[in-house]
């Protein structure tokens, strides 16, 4: 028989139902590149998949109603391992709740060593195929059908970027001298009035930054109008209401952008940037900008512009999934999203990186030189990915700043 380095061998691990026997279909894993762990106990298990890292997890779906879910949850909070649920029992139940379950790989009645193979088998080639330096969890996504979501899209959308004829404009759109001269003559009434009384009314503490001029928060509200796409930023030495602050802007905005139409509920933010003098900054990077005083404190707003490709969210077809280009993935920097790629031989979405885990430069180059445009993130995470993203184009805005005033700086 082939001897097998056992640090060569790859770590399966069973979490099994109650009786059930599988010591065949160990028997012929563990004479084979395969090393097998198993138990039924939840507390053990988990406690050993912990200490032993398994690259796959095989989960029994044959449990008590709803417990299968709680051990999930338990796996993907303790490892990276690739999750592949299972059925022993041929009862209708079961096989229904395999049959819904949503996972790419799966398996199914009857057990043996032989068709886990295959399907590790499957499963390892589609690895290698995608990125052969990272383990994937298949953590499913159910779908969303909700016609909230959809109807929220239609609302918030330029073309119908979910169409993939109309594809979402690359180029930002200045503000004209038209719109400029407009927010400049309303700005006492519509703004700096109301927004100096609303400063005067907050009683507790809501957004401030302690120095505009060296700041690395601003609060921003995502605008998309047909004429202007970008983000209006407030710093505010003044402790003020951000959601007051926000009716108070957002209507100022489109009356100016869009008279003839309501306001629409444009997505509100406070983001992290780099530290910046603000005011400098926005002289330079911004269309727009308005400043004042209140009680010695300094407060300002403006407008940046930004492509509709770089601000908004796109989604798939079937509104389960966003796009995420992959020219927005920073490396080395925890995401705030799941990131799935797709799977066009079988229309299939695959886990590729779970919440809260960078990504590295290696993974991202390997994405580009595989000519992978977009990654996917799971509808749910639709304020992390344009939060994301705002942060991104911000970043590199204060960044490209930055370098511009070097010289200054060093001739100075």
């Amino acid at each position: 028989m082939l001897m097998i380095n056992p640090a060569d061998r790859q770590l399966i691990y069973f979490i099994k139902g109650q009786g059930q026997d599988l010591s065949a279909v160990e028997n012929f894993l563990n004479k084979r590149e395969y090393q097998v762990h198993s138990h039924y106990d939840k507390n053990t298990c988990l406690k050993q998949i912990e200490e032993l890292k398994p690259q796959y997890i095989f989960i029994c779906f044959d449990r008590s109603d709803g417990e299968h879910e709680m051990i999930l949850q338990e796996v993907y909070r303790i490892t990276q391992g690739i999750v592949i649920p299972y059925c022993m029992g041929t009862q209708i139940e079961y096989i229904t709740r395999l049959d819904q379950s949503q996972f790419e790989f799966k398996l199914y009645p009857p057990i043996s060593g032989p068709a886990v193979q295959r399907i590790l088998s499957k499963l390892s080639k589609t690895l290698n195929l995608l990125d052969d330096s990272v383990i994937m969890n298949t953590r499913p996504i159910e779908p969303i059908n909700d016609q909230t979501v959809r109807d929220t899209f239609k609302d918030f959308s330029i073309a119908n970027p979910y169409e993939k004829k109309n594809e979402l404009p690359k180029d930002p759109t200045k503000l004209n001298s038209e719109q400029k001269d407009n927010l400049e003559d309303s700005f006492h009434a519509d703004v700096k009035s109301k927004l100096v009384d609303l400063i005067h009314q907050s009683d507790h503490e809501q957004f401030q930054v302690d120095q505009i001029f060296e700041t690395n928060q601003v609060f921003v509200l995502i605008i998309q109008d047909k004429s202007w796409t970008g983000y209006l930023t407030l710093a505010s030495e003044a402790n003020i209401d951000t959601q007051e602050a926000f009716n108070i802007l957002n209507n100022w905005v489109f009356k100016n952008l869009s008279p003839l139409s309501i306001a629409p509920n444009s997505p509100s933010l406070v983001l992290q940037i780099p530290t910046v003098n603000f005011p400098e900054f926005s002289k330079v990077k911004s269309d727009h900008s308005q400043s004042f005083q209140v009680d010695h404190k300094e407060i300002m707003i403006s407008l940046f512009s930004f492509s509709p490709f770089e601000v908004l969210n796109t989604p798939t077809e079937n509104f389960n999934y966003l796009e995420v280009p992959v020219e927005f993935l920073k490396p080395k920097l925890d995401l705030p999203f799941e990131v799935y790629l797709f799977l066009p031989e079988n229309n299939k979405f695959l886990n590729y990186i779970k919440l809260g885990y960078p990504m590295g430069d290696t993974q991202i180059y390997r994405l580009h030189s595989r000519n992978i445009n977009h990654v996917y993130a799971p509808m749910q995470y639709h304020d992390a990915v344009l939060k994301y993203k705002a942060e991104f184009n911000l970043h590199q805005l204060i960044e490209s700043y930055n370098i511009a005033i070097q010289p200054k700086q060093q001739s100075s």
